[in-house]
């Protein structure tokens, strides 16, 4: 399990991903708390879109919690027999998805950075 310290890495734009984890895991190592140091200083860098989904989520967590509920209505609607519940469901999640894609690819796009053509799929 990873320390509380490490959350704030998955918040980060990809380009500073490498030295925020370095600075928590010295920081951690300072402190005397050698796993939980290793433990960071073991995390892979994540490909720039989920940085930046995981930030979508992070800047507009209401779009968010709507969006996983309405994925759950989706699942709900999906298996019984309200076609118009379903595609009212569906509706939402699209809703909710595209402004947390927007949200993201705001983020691949800082710096001036578009993103490519597998980042906005």
């Amino acid at each position: 399990m990873l320390p509380k310290e490490a959350d704030p890495l998955f918040a980060v734009a990809a380009d500073d991903f490498v030295d925020e984890r370095k600075r928590v895991a010295r920081a951690l190592r300072d402190e005397g708390r050698r796993e939980d140091a290793e433990a960071v200083a073991a995390l892979r860098k994540p490909p720039p879109v989920v940085l930046a989904a995981n930030r979508a989520a992070r800047d507009r967590p209401q779009a968010a919690r709507a969006a996983a509920k309405a994925a759950e209505r989706v699942a709900k609607k999906q298996l019984g027999s309200d076609p118009e519940g379903y595609r009212a469901a569906l509706a939402e999640l699209d809703e909710s998805l595209d402004l947390l894609t927007q949200v993201a690819l705001a983020q691949l796009s800082r710096g001036g950075k578009r993103p490519t053509d597998a980042g906005t799929r």
